[in-house]
């Protein structure tokens, strides 16, 4: 009795207080069984898992050991190229998943993906719809992206992909820049990848990287002087930066210059031992007679 009493004292002035009084219950039996849903024996799928490469994706291996992978993201019907690897451990491990690469966009694409796991070779097919083509909107642009017309392809060639670093018309400038140096020339450049059909299977979304309004002299510059690496990497330069990046879209660096260097372009020149050499200019640069100066795309570092 003296127990009861107690309790209701506690209850009601819990309810006079508004405290809240947490009580026991079963648990649901919807949240012990929840499940992840994916296409395959794998984990989801995410698109686009670095925000700057939308025609990727990485499967992911749900904490599984498997070994022997292969991708081959199907070409579209009526003579589309499909693209075909093998994805290292090194790889798999990097993304906690299997990489996709080659995505057409504004398409249902169809990703057929084979591995290996506890002695057991798997075949699975996954459906991944990549985004359409989305670039800025501006005065003199009449397409997305630059029109890709096929003229010949030799069959020897028919598998290749070509890398195009393409610069936008200058036309539009948001900020007419008066005080020379780099940002006289800041323009919106498009890096894509074609396949011998003029398809587009991969771009680096440049919306991440530049400054629309250009104000900000460090997001700004056209971006320049791609090389792919032994790796598969790539590294390029615009204007106050320098960066490498792999071709799923991770970060690698992106570095500024060092102090007392600007402008750099044209060129980022890989070296053994993951050196590099840019094309900058010199920020207040002395001359022998006093003058100081910034000077132009004249030193090498």
């Amino acid at each position: 009795m003296h127990k009861n009493f107690f309790g209701s004292i506690v209850l009601a002035a819990a309810l006079a207080s508004g405290a809240f009084i947490a009580m026991p219950q079963t648990a649901s039996a919807g949240v012990l069984a929840h499940q992840v849903k994916t296409q395959g024996e794998l984990g989801s799928v995410f698109i686009n898992p670095y925000d700057v490469a939308p025609l990727t994706a990485v499967i992911d291996r749900a904490g599984k050991d498997i070994k022997d992978i292969h991708v081959r993201v199907l070409g579209k019907p009526n003579g589309g190229i499909d693209i075909a690897y093998n994805v290292s451990e090194h790889a798999l491990l990097t993304h906690d998943g299997v990489p996709i690469w080659g995505l057409y966009p504004d398409y249902l694409n169809e990703v057929e993906v084979s591995y290996v796991f506890n002695g057991e070779k798997k075949v699975e097919k996954y459906k991944i719809y990549a985004q359409p083509i989305v670039t800025y909107s501006r005065d003199y642009r009449f397409s997305h992206m630059q029109k890709m017309k096929v003229k010949k392809v030799d069959p020897a060639f028919k598998n290749r992909l070509y890398l195009i670093n393409n610069t936008i018309t200058s036309v539009y400038k948001p900020l007419d820049w008066k005080n020379g140096g780099a940002a006289s020339w800041n323009d919106f450049t498009e890096n894509f990848v074609v396949d011998t059909q003029g398809e587009v299977r991969w771009y680096l979304d440049y919306q991440k990287f530049y400054d629309r309004s250009e104000r900000r002299v460090m997001d700004g510059g056209m971006m320049m002087g791609f090389h792919q690496l032994p790796n598969g990497d790539l590294s390029w330069g615009m204007a106050q930066r320098y960066m490498r990046y792999d071709m799923m879209g991770k970060e690698v660096y992106n570095r500024e210059l060092p102090r007392g260097y600007i402008d750099l372009s044209h060129e980022v020149m890989p070296l053994k031992g993951d050196h590099l050499l840019l094309r900058v200019a010199k920020y207040n640069y002395h001359h022998p007679d006093g003058r100081i100066s910034h000077t132009i795309r004249d030193h090498i570092i």
